[in-house]
Formats: structure tokens, C-alpha cells, sequence
């Protein structure tokens, strides 16, 4: 039961998160960059959005499981997934779109990346605080 209370906090917050951080970006977007496509903004943080989900979900199982160094592993593996997918991402507009608009694009991408990677990083710590409050229990 607390482990799913725990794990529908983390999506709670990536949601909640996401939803702060698109309100921002949009914003300041939306001033600086009239032109900038909605159907790409919306794209890219629906793109972020099931990204985090995906990947905290992935960590929050994995804690469950591993060790502390088999866990420091598995966040490195979240970082390439997620730059690897980025990429594609990117790669996906490049074909669609050409490489007209690719400055605004990568300039809002990036600023969603960073924002949901501080996002992310915070939620590993929470998940890290969650494994040692539930080790000492078990002590």
C-alpha cells in the first residue's frame, strides 16, 4: 500500500510538475517567439511528460530490487535513454518540419529539458530518501 501511495506521489509531482513547467516555457515562448508552432510546443511536453513517467517509473521499480551501486547505474541508463530519445525527437521534427524553424524549436526543447531534468533529479532523491527510510525499517 505505501509503496503505491509512494509511486503515485512521484506521478503526482512529475504531472504537476509538468504542467508549472509548460505554463512557463508557454509563456515566455509565446512572448519571445509568436511564431513558435503550438502543436510543437504541446508535442514537446506531452514528449516530456510520458519521457519522466517512463523513466522515474522504471527507477521507482528498480529501487525496489537493487543495490545502491546497481541503482546509480540505472540512473546513468535513464540519462542515455532519454537523450537518445530526445534525439529521435529532434530528428523527427528535422524531417517533418525542415530546418527553417530548428533554432526556436531546439531553443524550447532545451528549456523543457532542463527543467524536467531538474524535476527528475529531485525525484531520484526523493526515491533515494524512500529506499533508506524503508532500509531502516527493515533494521
Amino acid at each position: 500500500m505505501a509503496k503505491d501511495l509512494f509511486k503515485a506521489t512521484l506521478i503526482t509531482t512529475i504531472i504537476a510538475s509538468g504542467m508549472m513547467i509548460g505554463a512557463l516555457v508557454g509563456a515566455v515562448t509565446f512572448y519571445f517567439v509568436p511564431t513558435f508552432s503550438q502543436q510543437w510546443f504541446v508535442g514537446i511536453l506531452s514528449f516530456f511528460l510520458i519521457t519522466e513517467f517512463l523513466l522515474v517509473t522504471m527507477v521507482e521499480a528498480f529501487s525496489r530490487k537493487k543495490e545502491k551501486k546497481q541503482l546509480q547505474q540505472i540512473y546513468m541508463l535513464t540519462k542515455v535513454i532519454k537523450i537518445a530519445v530526445s534525439l529521435i525527437f529532434v530528428g523527427i521534427f528535422v524531417v517533418i518540419e525542415g530546418k527553417e524553424m530548428i533554432k526556436p524549436f531546439v531553443a524550447v526543447f532545451m528549456a523543457f529539458y532542463l527543467l524536467f531534468l531538474l524535476v527528475e533529479s529531485i525525484l531520484f532523491v526523493k526515491i533515494e530518501k524512500h529506499i533508506k527510510k524503508n532500509k531502516e525499517k527493515n533494521e
